[in-house]
């Protein structure tokens, strides 16, 4: 069957591949003219996952679940998957929150045993004290976190107690202990009232250090003596 050329207006057969006289081809590859199809973004939607890991999660686990969540990233780029200029995005997010991670892991030797199952703020106090400590009597606290205080942060803490007994304190230790979110010791430190006076009160304050961790915190009774 002849058919009319549409660049030169010739007839020329339909089954030719091109026009004999001007050249023009006649059929186009259906599989040439497809735009090629790019994968399904597993490797993509794999890198989130480990994002989300590592923004609930803290210190090392963090920085790891970041690194990881980079590293898969990278190869759906280079596996051209469907969506991945987005990849681009969750991988700076990915190296902001493992950068957070590492800078908020805690040292070696911090101590992460369980608490004791204790946890009152106020030690139990009897009618007649029989030691100095059975006297002392934590009435009010407070507690707040300053991350801009020095170059690690701090947080500072402040604790009132009753002297319950009829003699004078000449000294008592306040332990403060902060904890994170599973219940492991993140940080302690302790300060010591002073002169507390039969049926009066004193104050103590001090600064413990800030991991960025912390939820919860138990002021302590731990250790006192009567004037003479």
């Amino acid at each position: 069957m002849l058919i009319q050329c549409a660049e030169c207006q010739r007839e020329i057969s339909d089954q030719a591949a091109a026009c004999p006289h001007c050249g023009k081809p006649l059929h186009t590859s259906a599989a040439a003219a497809a735009p090629a199809r790019r994968p399904f973004p597993g490797l993509l939607l794999m890198g989130g996952a480990f994002f989300l890991v590592s923004g609930i999660s803290a210190g090392w686990n963090g920085v790891i679940a970041s690194v990881l969540s980079i590293a898969v990233l990278v190869g759906s780029m280079v596996r051209n998957e469907k969506f991945s200029g987005l990849g681009v995005l969750i991988m700076f997010l990915a190296i902001m929150s493992g950068g957070y991670s590492f800078i908020t892991a805690p040292p070696a030797g911090v101590s992460r045993a369980q608490p004791s199952v204790n946890r009152d703020i106020t030690p139990s106090v009897t009618t007649g004290p029989t030691s100095a400590v059975d006297a002392v009597r934590v009435v009010s606290t407070r507690w707040v976190k300053d991350p801009d205080f020095t170059r690690s942060g701090a947080i500072k803490w402040f604790a009132e107690v009753e002297n319950t007994s009829a003699r004078n304190i000449a000294s008592a230790r306040i332990e403060f202990t902060t904890y994170d979110a599973a219940g492991n010791i993140v940080s302690k430190d302790s300060g010591f009232a002073t002169a507390v006076p039969a049926g009066g009160r004193g104050s103590v304050s001090g600064y413990a250090d800030f991991y960025r961790t912390e939820k919860t915190a138990t002021f302590r009774v731990t250790w006192a003596n009567y004037a003479n």
